[in-house]
């Protein structure tokens, strides 16, 4: 039997399969190469569903940075040394929420004081998860299929 690496990517929009697995395998043989393994090339293959919850993918050609699909984080080959960066609105936030966590959660899975907050927060911000969880269909195939069953075939179709 074979090798193989397989990605599973977060959650949001994405750039296109190809290009987003292109990136990982990439970034993958560069962190080999940087800690002294010789693997030249291995079977790589991306679980991808950023179709199936967003009709169209990032684009990296888009350059307006207030473009729904600009590329936050293109692949780039890592620097020598780590760029100091100025902290992202992601690190922010999620500073700010272990800072105030027992303020505004009731315990650690992230369960709300406030119902409805949860619910605004999930849908502005973890949508993806939203859909899954809900009972949300698509048309595949010509027939409606539950978004959970399609992403689930294709983590096994890869399995």
């Amino acid at each position: 039997m074979s090798k193989i690496v397989i990605g599973i990517h977060g959650i949001g929009n994405k750039p296109p399969k190809e290009l987003l697995a292109k990136w990982w395998k990439e970034a993958l043989l560069e962190g080999l190469r940087k800690n002294n393994h010789s693997v030249k090339d291995f079977n790589f293959e991306l679980v991808y569903w950023a179709d199936i919850l967003h009709k169209t993918p990032l684009n990296p050609n888009e350059t307006n940075i207030e473009s729904e699909f600009y590329i936050n984080e293109p692949y780039k080959p890592g620097e020598a040394k780590p760029a100091r960066e100025e902290m992202s609105y992601r690190k922010k936030a999620l500073e700010y929420l272990e800072k105030y966590s027992k303020k505004i959660l009731v315990n650690g899975v992230l369960s709300l004081n406030i119902p409805s907050l949860t619910e605004l927060f999930i849908h502005r911000h973890l949508r993806d998860l939203e859909v899954y969880y809900s009972p949300a269909f698509i048309l595949e195939d010509g027939k409606q299929k539950p978004v959970r069953k399609i992403i689930i075939e294709r983590l096994v179709q890869a399995l």
